[in-house]
């Protein structure tokens, strides 16, 4: 019965930050039990639970120190059928560092995205916040606020260490009012800060974001 429920193959590699595993949702796999008769697609715990199953595994004897404590910003952008092949990637789990970015992809598109944030469990009332800003210094801000942007906008031809501080977010990046207004709202529940809505035209690149961030930072301090 628990094979019927297990969509996790294997873990392929864990290098540095980063691991791989590999998946399939089984076409009598029990996910997909009544979701949904005659047209049945994986539900979206289904995607959690397999995550989460990858970076149990990578654990190994410390998963039993460990439980799910925090799902921030998931999304669900593609369907999975019956019988489709996964790929889980995540990201984090540094020593230290009990927050992992993840997504799952089917046939070279993103399915789902998200973070997940681990406790000891024998801090069961602990709380850890999600990808924590660095400090108030400029150059962690710009950093912060690029991995952010990749996430928010997924950006997966980019990476943070490419990614020109002062490129125009608008002209050369293309990004719409409402993405921008996405990012905004995730920059305001980050950093506890507010953006005015009026002051979004002016954050037309990651350096004057930055700039903004920091402003607003020492205003509170």
């Amino acid at each position: 019965m628990e094979d019927q429920w297990r969509l996790l193959q294997e873990v392929k590699a864990r290098e540095q930050n980063r691991l791989e595993a590999q998946a399939c949702a089984p076409i009598d796999s029990l996910w997909f039990s009544g979701h949904f008769p005659g047209e049945p697609i994986l539900p979206g715990i289904a995607l959690i639970h397999l995550v989460w199953q990858a970076i149990v595994e990578d654990a190994g004897k410390r998963s039993e120190e460990i439980r799910l404590d925090t799902l921030k910003r998931v999304r669900f952008i593609q369907p999975v059928r019956p019988g489709e092949n996964l790929e889980v990637l995540v990201t984090g789990g540094k020593p230290g560092e009990e927050t992992y970015l993840f997504k799952v992809v089917g046939q070279g598109k993103v399915i789902c995205s998200g973070l997940i944030a681990v406790v000891k469990k024998k801090d069961k009332y602990a709380k850890k916040e999600v990808m924590m800003p660095e400090s108030k210094d400029i150059k962690g801000i710009i950093r912060h606020v690029a991995e952010i942007i990749i996430d928010e906008l997924k950006l997966e031809e980019v990476t943070i260490d490419t990614f020109s501080p002062d490129m125009d977010l608008i002209d050369e990046l293309g990004i719409d009012s409402m993405d921008l207004a996405t990012i905004a709202l995730v920059l305001q529940d980050e950093y506890k800060i507010v953006i005015d809505e009026d002051d979004y035209p002016k954050l037309k690149s990651i350096h004057l974001i930055a700039d903004y961030i920091q402003e607003r930072l020492t205003a509170k301090s």
